[in-house]
């Protein structure tokens, strides 16, 4: 996990094309995002150019998801 918030059980990945694209690590990925879905975490995924180049909404898109946790 890049960031994560145990009370809002809210997750926050940082993806790459260097270091996700590789069979086993695609792998252990879905692994992992299924693992916390089911345990009832939300996992945001957002790609470096994402992160880099839009990140207004990267904010947005956190911010919503944290405002609805919230209640």
């Amino acid at each position: 996990m890049d960031l994560a918030d145990r009370a809002l059980r809210i997750v926050v990945e940082g993806e790459s094309v260097e270091f996700h694209t590789e069979r086993e690590v695609f792998d252990r990925d879905c692994a992992r995002y299924s693992r916390l879905a089911a345990d009832g975490w939300l996992v945001l995924r957002f790609s470096w150019t994402q992160v880099m180049n839009r990140p207004d909404w990267v904010r947005t898109v956190i911010a919503r998801a944290v405002a609805q946790r919230q209640g």
